[in-house]
């Protein structure tokens, strides 16, 4: 495995045969490696996972981000391509590795809320406040 991996503690699980990994992850990691596969209805058939991006929706949940005083965010589903790597620890706890890079992950349920974590990186970058949430 290359230098460039996120590290994330999971707990990994099987669903219908299909293994599947549960973890916390920073924003800016996620922001990093995050990809979405749009909707298209072409002729060769229907494609992708999400609907169109809308601005508006991320800069309100990035808005709820740094007012609520306990903000909460549900669950973000994704799914792992390739390059990825799971270490066991103890049974099925263990460390899930993810190339440090863009579309290492690909998001099938919460573009909104990983796009609301994108003004407020920007802010950072800007004003050297780390404003974005620890994890997901």
């Amino acid at each position: 495995m290359g230098k460039d991996m996120i590290e994330i503690e999971a707990i990994k699980f099987e669903q219908k045969g299909m293994p599947m990994y549960s973890g916390r992850m920073k924003a800016r990691d996620l922001l990093k490696t995050w990809h979405v596969e749009r909707w298209m209805d072409d002729t060769l058939g229907l494609t992708g996972y999400q609907r169109e991006l809308f601005e508006k929706r991320c800069r309100d949940i990035a808005k709820y981000l740094l007012q609520c005083e306990v903000a909460i965010i549900p669950p973000i589903l994704a799914s792992l391509r390739e390059g990825f790597e799971f270490e066991p620890v103890k049974g099925n706890f263990g460390v899930l590795k993810i190339p440090g890079k863009p579309g290492a992950i690909t998001i099938i349920d919460g573009q909104h809320r990983v796009g609301g974590f994108k003004p407020l990186e920007e802010e950072e970058k800007a004003t050297g406040i780390s404003q974005p949430p620890s994890g997901l």
